[in-house]
C-alpha cells in the first residue's frame, strides 16, 4: 500500500509577543509561532470490527468502525522554517576525581570528536528499508507508514543544516564519555522564559544523561584509586569475570554471557530481592583496571538460573556492548563494576526521543513560557457541544446530552452531582483547556477527577479518533487508574510493562491481546526478511564461533588469518602431521599440534566457588526498581530469548613471570616454531592465540553491526503489527517511562489527547517527549507539594540546575493557569489538621467526619511519642533499634485490639531502619509471620498515592549535631504525614526536630494544642474492657500486658475455671486453661491431666506407670512474666483522673530499658487535665510563614509535661 503522507499544522490563533525574558544567558533567538495540529478525520490504519470482541466486554454492544481502505492522502510533519542562530548557554562544569587516559578501541569507528559507534548510529536511522515487491500484493491488514517515518527519524535539524551537538550523541554513552574528567552540563532556568526551545530541550537532554550516567563514571574513578576495593553500598565489584558464550537476541542484539564471582561483596547474594544487575542497567569492564582498555555494557538479562550458580560456569549474566566493541575472548579475565544508584534504561529512550523531537512540537511556547496564554483545543473549537451525561451519573442525562462547554458548562447549584465545586472546575478545565493543570493535594480525590474527565472524553469520540493516551508515573498507579476506565470503557489496551493486576487489566495487556490475535499479516512487512536474516547471520556467526574452540588453534588456521607464515606451519607438520591422540582414542579428545607443542604449560583452570554463607541484607528499594525493570520488555520472564552459543575453555596456558612482550616478539619469528626454548612457548602460544582471537573478533564485529541494524528493522516490523491493535483502542495505558520507549509507536496513532497522573513526580524530560505531534490536548494531574521526580545525583537537583523541578511545579510557580482540589476525603480531620502548615487552605469532606476510633487507644487516634533515644548507624543506612521494639510492641497491642495486620503500614525515610522495623516483626512470636496480609514497612518514599486504616512513622533521627537528613525535606515530609486514614501514630526526638525545622515546628504545635494534647514521653492505651488508661514508656510496658490492662481478667472459662491472665480484649476461646482437670475417668477416679489437656483412655492410679511424666506447659508461656507482676499493675478508672506513668518500682528494672534516665532537659508535655496553654514561642507564632527563618529555630520548643502522677516517670 503506498501513500502520500503529511502531518498538516493548525495555526495558534496568536502571535509571539513576549520578548527575549530578560535573561542573560548568552542565548539565542528562535522566533515563529506555535504551531498546532490540524483536527481532520484521522484514518484508522487497518481496523477491522470482526476482531472487535477481543477488546470488548460481555454486555458491550459498541462496534468498531470499520475501515478497509483509509485514505491514501495522509499527512507528513512539516518541521518549522526559523532559523536559529548559534545559541550559547551558560554551562556549569561538573568533575570526576579521576584523570582521563589513553583508552585502547576496538577498531577505528570513532568519530573526530572521539565519539564512539558515530557510523553506526548513522546506519541505524539513516538507512532505507527495502520492500519485498512481491510482499505488497499478498493479502493482510493495511500497513501504518507512520511507524517507520517516526522510528527512522533523524535528529532534528533545521532547513538540512547540521543539527545540534547534544542531537548527535549516541544513545549509550561511549567508552571515551565513560574516562572524561570533566563534563560541561547546561544550567536549568526555571523561572525565566526561554530564548531558544531547542536550548530548552538540549538542557533538558544533557541533564538527563549526565544524571543518568554519571554515577558509574564516579564509580569507576572509585575503582582505580583502590582497585583492591570491595563492595560499597553504591558501587559493586564483580572479579574473575570470563566471557563464556554468546547469546542471539532479535529483540536486543548478539549478547555476550559473562560468568563472575560476588566475592568482593563477602556475602552471598540473594538475586531475587537485590537490586544488583538489573536489565537494563549499565556496567563498565576492564581488564587493567581502566588503565586503557575499557567497555561499556548494557545488562541485557539476570535469568535466576544463571544467578543462583546452577550453571557449570557458576554464576552468569547476559551483557550487550556496543556493536563494534563485541568481545568474544575467552582466556580474558575482566573487572566487572556496577553503580547501584543510577538505572540508565529509564531515561534511555527519553534521551533519544528528545534527539529527534521538532522545535515547534505542540505547546512549545507554553512550556517554554514564552506565551503562557492557555487556549482552547482545536477540536473543541470545531464543535463545542458535547456529552456530559457521563460526568454527571447522578443527573438527568436528557439534560447534559448536547452542552456547549466553552459557554455553559454546569455549575455546582444547576446539577445534581457527588462532586464538590473544585472538582468541579477540575473537570471543566481538564475539557476545554488545551493544557491543563490539576493540583490534588493528599485524598483530595484526583483520580476521581481524572477518571470522570475520561468518561466524558470516551463518550464524545467518533469511531475514527484516534486513541486517549493515558500514562502514570508507576505500574501500579496505571493500573489503578485503568481499573476505573475499564468500568465504562471496556477498550482499553495496557501498553508495556508488567501488570501486577491479575483480572482485567492482564487480560487487555498488548502482550496477551497479541497472543488472542495470532498472527496479524502487514500487507508490505518486511518481518519474514527479517527473520531470514536472523537466520543468516546467525550461521555466519556459529562458523566463526567454533573456530574459538581450544581444538581449532591449529597451524591451518594461524596461517589462513595471517598469524604465522607459510614456513612456520609447515615446520608443524614436519614434526605432527596429523592431530595428536590422547591415550583414550576419543577423537573428541583430540589435541592439536600447537597443544602438543607447548606441553606442560597447558593446565586446566579450576572452577571458582564464592564461599561465603551470610546473605546480604535485602535492598528495601527493589520494588520501585522492578516496577522500572518491567519496562524493559513487555513480555519479559528474566531470561533471554534468543539461540545460546556456548564457548567455554576448561583449560589455560600458564606464562613466565618477567617474560616481556620484546622476548616473545623476538621468539615469534622463528621459521621453526619448535627451536622457541619449552619453558617461553606458554608466553608465545598466548600471544598467538590473541591475535588468532582478536581476527575472528574482527570479522564477528561486522556480523555484530549488520545483526544490529536488524534487529531495529525487525522492531519497525513487530511496532507495525502492533500499530493495528492499538489503533483499535479506545484507551491506551502506559506508564511515563513507556511513554519514551514507544513513542513511534504512539505517535503513530496520532494522538489527540494525552492525560498524565502522578505528574509532578516525573521529571520534566519525559514529560516533554509526551507532546506527540498529533497532540492538542495536554492535562498533567498531581501534587508538587508531596514527592518529586528522583533524581542519581544530588547535585543535579540543587541550582542552577534543578533537575528534580517537574513541568508541573514549574509551570505552576510561573502562575500558568491551574486548578487546585481543596477537599480531602481521607482522613479524619485531627490528622489533617497536622498538614495545615502545607495545606493551609484543605478542608474536610462531610464522609470524613465520623470516621470510627482506633480499637484499645480510646479517644487517641493521633499522637506523637517522644524520646531522646540516640541513633544508630548500621552498614548502609540510619536505624534507631528502641524506636523499632516500641513500635514493633505498639503493633502487637493494635493487632491484639482486633485491628487486621493488613489494616497496618509502618512508614520509615531510611531503608536502615526499615530493614530493623522487619527483622522485629519477624521476631514478633504475636504475630503471624505467614498471613498474606501482613504488617507492611515501606520507605516514605514507595508509599507514594497509596494510604491505609493505621500508619505508624518511624522517624529514626535522635542526635545532639541538630541533623535530620531526609526529614528536612518538606515534600518526603507531607508524604508521610498524608497516608493514615483513621490512625497517625508518629515515634520520634520531638525536640530535634523542633530545633532543627520550622516545619516540624508547626507541625508539633498543633499536637501539642489539642486537648488533650496529642503528644508526650508516654503513649497512652485504653482498654477495651476497663476503659482505663495505661500510659506506656518502656520497651519492657509492652511485656507487661495482653492487649488490655494490667488487671487480672479474672473471667470464668468454659470449663468453670477462671482466667489466669491479665486483662486482654480477644476470646477465650484462644486460652488454655492450666487448672487440674475437673473430669472423672471411667473407672471414677479425677483426670490427672491440665484442664485444657485431652483426658487419657488409661488411668494413672490403676496402672501407675513406672515414671510419671508430668505437663509442664506453661499456658503463659507466649507473654513474657505475667503472673508474677499482676500485684503491681496501677490502672486507672475512666471516671477517675486519668493516672500517670508506671509506678516507682520500674525505676530499678533494666530490662529492655533504652536508657537510666531520659535527659533532664527534655520537654515535658502539659497534662491532659491542664487548661494552661503550651509554653512556646512569642504571639508571632500564629502567623508565622512556612519554613521560618532559622534564627526562630532558637526558641525553645513548649515545655511537654508528662501526664500527671503522684510519681514521676524516669
Amino acid at each position: 500500500m503506498s501513500s502520500s503522507l503529511e502531518l498538516r499544522g493548525r495555526p495558534s490563533g496568536r502571535a509571539n509577543n513576549r520578548g527575549g525574558g530578560g535573561r542573560d544567558r548568552g542565548r539565542g533567538n528562535a522566533g515563529g509561532s506555535q504551531h498546532g495540529r490540524s483536527a481532520e478525520p484521522q484514518v484508522a490504519y487497518g481496523r477491522d470490527p470482526a476482531d472487535d470482541n477481543i477488546l470488548q466486554g460481555q454486555g458491550n454492544s459498541g462496534n468498531f468502525p470499520s475501515s478497509t481502505n483509509p485514505s491514501a492522502q495522509r499527512s507528513h510533519y512539516q518541521s518549522s522554517s526559523n532559523n536559529r542562530g548559534n545559541f550559547g548557554p551558560r554551562r556549569g562544569r561538573m568533575t570526576t576525581p579521576h584523570s582521563r587516559p589513553h583508552l585502547q578501541t576496538s577498531g577505528n569507528q570513532a568519530d573526530d570528536n572521539g565519539e564512539m559507534n558515530a557510523h553506526l548510529s548513522e546506519k541505524l536511522i539513516a538507512s532505507n528499508r527495502p520492500r519485498d515487491k512481491a510482499s505488497t500484493s499478498y493479502s493482510g491488514v493495511p500497513r501504518n507508514p507512520l511507524v517507520e517515518q517516526f522510528e527512522r527519524a533523524l535528529p532534528f535539524s533545521t532547513d538540512g543544516s547540521a543539527p545540534s551537538a547534544w542531537r548527535t550523541f549516541p544513545d549509550v554513552p561511549s567508552t571515551a564519555e565513560l574516562m572524561t574528567p570533566e563534563v560541561d552540563v547546561p544550567i536549568n532556568d526555571v523561572e525565566n522564559p526561554w530564548d531558544s526551545i531547542d536550548e530548552y530541550l538540549g538542557a533538558h537532554y544533557e541533564l538527563l544523561r549526565e544524571d543518568s550516567f554519571s554515577p558509574l563514571r564516579e564509580a569507576v574513578g572509585r575503582f582505580r584509586k583502590e582497585p583492591s576495593m570491595d563492595d560499597e553500598y553504591q558501587i559493586c565489584v564483580y572479579e574473575n569475570c570470563r566471557i563464556v558464550g554468546v547469546t542471539f537476541a532479535n529483540s536486543s542484539g548478539i549478547c555476550i554471557k559473562m560468568s563472575f564471582s560476588i566475592n568482593r561483596a563477602r556475602k552471598r547474594i540473594c538475586w531475587e530481592n537485590s537490586k544488583r544487575l538489573c536489565p537494563g542497567t549499565l556496567v563498565a569492564l576492564t581488564t587493567d583496571n581502566f588503565e586503557k582498555v575499557a567497555r561499556v555494557a548494557t545488562v541485557a538479562a539476570r535469568p535466576m538460573s544463571g544467578l543462583e550458580g546452577a550453571l557449570p560456569y557458576g554464576t552468569v549474566v547476559d551483557l550487550l556492548l556496543h556493536p563494534d566493541e563485541l568481545e568474544l575472548d575467552p582466556t580474558k579475565t575482566w573487572i566487572m563494576v556496577e553503580s547501584r544508584s543510577g538505572y540508565f534504561e529509564a531515561f534511555k529512550h527519553t534521551l533519544r526521543a528528545l534527539q529527534r523531537m521538532d522545535t515547534n512540537f505542540p505547546l512549545n511556547k507554553i512550556l517554554t513560557l514564552q506565551d503562557t496564554t492557555v487556549g482552547v483545543p482545536q477540536f473543541l473549537k470545531e464543535k463545542p457541544e458535547v456529552n456530559l451525561a457521563p460526568c454527571f451519573s447522578d443527573h438527568d442525562s436528557g439534560a447534559l446530552q448536547n452542552v456547549n462547554i466553552l459557554q455553559n458548562f454546569p455549575s455546582k447549584n444547576k446539577v445534581t452531582t457527588s462532586m464538590d465545586e473544585f472538582q468541579l472546575e477540575a473537570v471543566e478545565r481538564i475539557l476545554t483547556k488545551e493544557l491543563a493543570i490539576i493540583q490534588g493535594p493528599p485524598g483530595c480525590g484526583k483520580t476521581f477527577v481524572s477518571t470522570k474527565s475520561l468518561a466524558a472524553m470516551i463518550a464524545n469520540s467518533k469511531g475514527k479518533d484516534p486513541p486517549i493516551i493515558v500514562a502514570c508515573q508507576t505500574n501500579h498507579a496505571l493500573d489503578q487508574l485503568l481499573r476505573y476506565v475499564i468500568d465504562f470503557e471496556p477498550r482499553v489496551i495496557r501498553l508495556g510493562g508488567r501488570t501486577q493486576d491479575t483480572g482485567p487489566i492482564r487480560e487487555r495487556t498488548l502482550y496477551n491481546i497479541r497472543k488472542e490475535l495470532g498472527n496479524i499479516n502487514v500487507q508490505g512487512s518486511s518481518i519474514h526478511k527479517c527473520r531470514a536474516k536472523f537466520r543468516s547471520l546467525e550461521r555466519k556467526a556459529r562458523e566463526l564461533i567454533e573456530r574459538l574452540s581450544e581444538r581449532s588453534l591449529t597451524p591451518d588456521n594461524l596461517l589462513l588469518y595471517g598469524i604465522i607464515t607459510q614456513n612456520q606451519r609447515d615446520t608443524f607438520h614436519k614434526f605432527t602431521d596429523q592431530w595428536v591422540k590422547l591415550s583414550t582414542g576419543n577423537k573428541e579428545s583430540a589435541i592439536s599440534p600447537m597443544v602438543a607443542w607447548i606441553g606442560d604449560a597447558l593446565i586446566p583452570i579450576p572452577r571458582r566457588e564464592d564461599t561465603h554463607f551470610e546473605f546480604e541484607d535485602e535492598d528495601i528499594g527493589v520494588e520501585e526498581l522492578k516496577d522500572l525493570e518491567a519496562e524493559f520488555d513487555d513480555e519479559w520472564d528474566g531470561e533471554l530469548r534468543g539461540v545460546f552459543v556456548e564457548f567455554i575453555r576448561k583449560t589455560r596456558v600458564l606464562t613466565r613471570p618477567g617474560v616481556t612482550d620484546e622476548i616473545v616478539q623476538h621468539w615469534i619469528k622463528r621459521d621453526n616454531l619448535w627451536d622457541i626454548p619449552e619453558p617461553l612457548r606458554g608466553d608465545v602460544y598466548t600471544r598467538l592465540e590473541r591475535l588468532y582471537i582478536s581476527a575472528i573478533e574482527t570479522e564477528m564485529r561486522k556480523i555484530n553491526q549488520e545483526y544490529a541494524l536488524n534487529v531495529a528493522e525487525y522492531k519497525i516490523a513487530r511496532w507495525e503489527g502492533d500499530a493495528y491493535i492499538l489503533q483499535r483502542a479506545r484507551v491506551i495505558g502506559l506508564t511515563t517511562t513507556g511513554i519514551s520507549k514507544y513513542r513511534s509507536l504512539v505517535a503513530a496513532l496520532q494522538p489527540k489527547i494525552c492525560l498524565i497522573e502522578e505528574a509532578a513526580e516525573t521529571l520534566e524530560g519525559p514529560l516533554i517527549v509526551a507532546c506527540y505531534p498529533s497532540i492538542q490536548q495536554l492535562v498533567l494531574v498531581g501534587d508538587h507539594k508531596q514527592l518529586k521526580g528522583h533524581c542519581n545525583v544530588s547535585e543535579l537537583e540543587k541550582p542552577p540546575y534543578n533537575l528534580s523541578i517537574s513541568m508541573f511545579e514549574r509551570l505552576v510557580n510561573n502562575n500558568v493557569e491551574y486548578t487546585m482540589l481543596k477537599k480531602q476525603r481521607r482522613m479524619r480531620p485531627e490528622i489533617r489538621r497536622i498538614l495545615m502548615p502545607i495545606y493551609p487552605d484543605l478542608d474536610d469532606d462531610l464522609q470524613v467526619l465520623n470516621m470510627k476510633p482506633i480499637q484499645g487507644m480510646g479517644s487517641t487516634n493521633l499522637f506523637f511519642f517522644a524520646h531522646e533515644v540516640p541513633e544508630e548507624q548500621d552498614e548502609l543506612s540510619k536505624k534507631n533499634s528502641h524506636e523499632a521494639q516500641m513500635i514493633v510492641g505498639f503493633c502487637n497491642y493494635l493487632v491484639e485490639n482486633g485491628i487486621m495486620q493488613k489494616e497496618i503500614t509502618i512508614l520509615t525515610f531510611y531503608t536502615g531502619q526499615a530493614r530493623e522495623l522487619r527483622r522485629l516483626l519477624f521476631r514478633s512470636d504475636r504475630l503471624n509471620k505467614d498471613a498474606k496480609d501482613r504488617i507492611r514497612v515501606a520507605t516514605v518514599d514507595s508509599f507514594q498515592g497509596e494510604e491505609n486504616e493505621v500508619v505508624i512513622l518511624s522517624l529514626c533521627r535522635s542526635n545532639t549535631q541538630g541533623i535530620i537528613g531526609f526529614l528536612n525535606v518538606p515534600n518526603r515530609v507531607c508524604v508521610s504525614l498524608s497516608r493514615a486514614k483513621r490512625g497517625f501514630y508518629m515515634f520520634g526526638n520531638a525536640n530535634l526536630l523542633s530545633q532543627a525545622s520550622g516545619l516540624w515546628w508547626d507541625i508539633l504545635q498543633i499536637t501539642n494544642e489539642r486537648t488533650p494534647p496529642a503528644i508526650g514521653t508516654t503513649l497512652p492505651i485504653t482498654c477495651q474492657k476497663h476503659k482505663s488508661v495505661t500510659y506506656m514508656q518502656y520497651v519492657s510496658d509492652w511485656h507487661e500486658i495482653n492487649g488490655g490492662c494490667k488487671s487480672p481478667c479474672g473471667e470464668y472459662l468454659a470449663c468453670g475455671h477462671r482466667c489466669t491472665l491479665t486483662c486482654h480484649p480477644y476470646d477465650h476461646d484462644s486460652v488454655k486453661c492450666a487448672d487440674q482437670c475437673r473430669r472423672s475417668l471411667s473407672c471414677g477416679h479425677p483426670c490427672q491431666k491440665k484442664c485444657f489437656e485431652t483426658c487419657s483412655s488409661k488411668c494413672i492410679m490403676c496402672n501407675p506407670p513406672n515414671q510419671t511424666q508430668y505437663s509442664t506447659y506453661n499456658p503463659n508461656s507466649h507473654m513474657d512474666r505475667l503472673a508474677d507482676r499482676l500485684a503491681g499493675v496501677q490502672t486507672t478508672n475512666s471516671n477517675q483522673p486519668i493516672r500517670g506513668p508506671p509506678p516507682t518500682h520500674y525505676q530499678n528494672q533494666t530490662i529492655n530499658k533504652p536508657v537510666e534516665r531520659l535527659p533532664e532537659q527534655f520537654p515535658a508535655l502539659r497534662s491532659a487535665a491542664s487548661s494552661q496553654t503550651a509554653q512556646g514561642p512569642p504571639g508571632l507564632y500564629q502567623n508565622a510563614p512556612f519554613n521560618r527563618p532559622a534564627e526562630r529555630l532558637s526558641e525553645p520548643f513548649p515545655n511537654i509535661q508528662t501526664a500527671k502522677s503522684s510519681q514521676t516517670a524516669l
